[in-house]
Order: C-alpha cells, then sequence, then structure tokens
C-alpha cells in the first residue's frame, strides 16, 4: 500500500501543470456568474484528473493504450448497438445536418455540435 502511496505522490508531483490549472478552474468561481456551477465542474475536473494521473501510475504505458482501445471499442459497439435497436435516438441532427449521427454518449454529442463549422 505504501508503495502504491509514494507512486502517487511522485505522479502528483510531475503532473504540477495540470493540477494548476485545474486550481485555476477552482479560482474562477470568484469571477463567475453562476460559482456553483464553476464548483461543480471544477471538482468533476480535478476527479477525472486524479484518475488519469492514477491509470498512468499504475499502467505502464502499454497496458495504459490497451485499456484505452478496449474502451473505445466498447464505446464504438454501444454507438452502432444504439443505432440498430433505437435508430430514432441515434440519428438526430440539426436544422443544418438533420441526418447526423448522435451516438451513446452526449458529452461527444456535444463536442461535436460545438465543433461544427458554422
Amino acid at each position: 500500500m505504501s508503495v502504491r502511496r509514494d507512486e502517487m505522490l511522485r505522479g502528483l508531483r510531475s503532473a504540477w501543470p495540470v493540477l494548476a490549472l485545474v486550481g485555476l478552474a477552482y479560482l474562477s468561481a470568484f469571477w463567475s456568474d453562476v460559482p456553483d456551477l464553476v464548483l461543480r465542474r471544477a471538482t468533476t475536473l480535478a476527479i477525472t484528473t486524479l484518475f488519469a494521473v492514477y491509470l498512468v501510475v499504475r499502467f505502464d504505458l502499454g497496458r495504459l493504450v490497451a485499456l484505452l482501445v478496449k474502451l473505445n471499442v466498447v464505446a464504438v459497439v454501444g454507438s452502432f448497438a444504439v443505432a440498430a435497436v433505437a435508430h430514432r435516438l441515434a440519428v438526430m441532427g440539426t436544422i443544418d445536418y438533420p441526418t447526423a449521427w448522435r451516438g451513446v454518449y452526449t458529452s461527444k454529442n456535444t463536442l461535436g455540435g460545438t465543433s461544427s463549422p458554422p
């Protein structure tokens, strides 16, 4: 147990630039119009960042990449399964792209919609 803790502390020390950005996310609540929302999202960012540091400390690069590939395969299969079972949920675009695929994960859908050219 102590060995893993020491590795985690070394990982956190080497990830200080990313942790500084997480700290900035928390500080931005002071000048935000909706500080409660900022704190909630900054906490989600902090937990996700700490989990990423844990994964980097826990697995070597080859195992970590293999794990991420497997998780992405699950996401792809899930998206195709939704398209096959509930086509109405899978294909639901905007006015500009009426037949755009939504997929399974709403965060991906939001990112794709934001990234689309006007």
